[in-house]
């Protein structure tokens, strides 16, 4: 609606003016003081109140209908004059269908705004959905690094490994010493080892943990 006048004091149910609409739709105007007949309420003044009914986004263009008042343009507004009704009206369709053009009209663009809404929901999901893919080969890249050096870190070990033990039939006098660096070796072979399984087992959990994700989105995407 129309934005009140400056006053020094809180409008109160008497600043407004009920429009009736037929068939029984209603909206308040603003009074304004320059209102002394039915035809000096402006057109844009009664189009403005009946939009403010439905929500903003679905405001339409207002120029193809306008309002006729049921009582004569000269007709007084008064102080007592608590509503007015009138009749809407088009040059281009019937006044008997102008409402359901109207109506008409609100759903397509009701319509409209759950079709950009679903599109945009659709495209963010498609969106999400590749991130996650791009996650998940990111992933795998990982693992299949980790367990490339594992292995090369393995074979190396196990390289020094047997060069001990050959050393260990050559050299009887470094005995003590070898078999100390023989156990050093297994025991960072068995840690190695382990940390390739926790970092395989993570990787896994993961992948898994993504491919429901993914599983989840699909679902969504086909309810919608």
């Amino acid at each position: 609606p129309q934005a009140a006048p400056a006053m020094s004091t809180p409008m109160s149910q008497d600043d407004y003016m009920t429009v009736v609409v037929t068939p029984k739709l209603t909206f308040q105007l603003c009074r304004r003081a320059e209102w002394k007949i039915v035809q000096d309420i402006t057109q844009e003044e009664l189009r403005r109140g009946f939009l403010s009914r439905f929500p903003p986004a679905l405001w339409m263009s207002s120029e193809k209908f306008s309002f006729r008042a049921a009582l004569p343009p000269t007709a007084a507004i008064t102080e007592d004059t608590t509503s007015l009704v009138f009749k809407l009206v088009s040059d281009e369709v019937p006044d008997e269908r102008v409402m359901l053009s109207i109506l008409r009209e609100l759903e397509k663009s009701y319509e409209g705004i759950i079709r950009r809404a679903v599109n945009e929901t659709r495209s963010e999901a498609l969106q999400e959905h590749f991130m996650q893919q791009e996650q998940v080969e990111e992933a795998r890249r990982e693992q299949d690094k980790v367990v490339k050096e594992l292995r090369k870190d393995c074979k190396s070990l196990r390289d020094q490994l047997q060069s001990v033990q050959k050393r260990l039939f050559l050299v009887e006098q470094e005995k003590d010493q070898l078999r100390q660096e023989q156990n050093h070796t297994k025991e960072r072979i068995a840690r190695l080892e382990r940390e390739g399984a926790e970092k395989s087992r993570e990787a896994r959990d993961e992948r898994q943990a993504i491919r429901e994700q993914l599983a989840a989105m699909q679902k969504l995407l086909e309810a919608a």
